[in-house]
Order: structure tokens, then sequence, then C-alpha cells
């Protein structure tokens, strides 16, 4: 039972960061087709502020989550 909550823990935290990173790349990529520039750097940094984005608006959950994982994984009440 435990390792279900861990996987559901892992999908729940890890999931906003990856799709953030997906829709920053995503963004980036029109962006570079539309204007016809191949830059790896604009890539990356649509990646990199996607990340950010997704981090900074989860980032209270994944500290909550982490807390309350950590606490039920030590037994503590």
């Amino acid at each position: 039972m435990e390792f279900f909550y861990a996987l559901r823990m892992f999908c729940e935290l890890g999931l906003p960061l990856v799709l953030g990173v997906a829709a920053g790349g995503f963004i980036a990529g029109l962006i570079q087709a539309f204007a016809r520039v191949e830059e790896r750097s604009i890539s990356f940094a649509g990646k990199l502020c996607g990340f950010g984005l997704a981090y900074y608006l989860t980032a209270p959950r994944i500290a909550a989550s982490f807390v309350e994982f950590s606490a039920r994984m030590w037994g503590a009440q």
C-alpha cells in the first residue's frame, strides 16, 4: 500500500513540472518556427522558464506533500 502512495505522490509532484517544461519547449519551438531561427539557447530558455513558472506555482504544494510524506514514512503523528 505504501508503494502506491509513493507512486501517487511521485505523479502528483512530478507531472506539473514535466508539463511546464513541455509547454515551455513547445512555445519556444513555435516561436522558433515562426521566426525561422535555429538557436538551441532559445529552446533551453523556454524550457527553463516553463520549469520556473511551474515550480513557482506548485512549490507550496510540493513542500506540504514532502512534509506529509516524510511524517507518514517515519511514523510521526
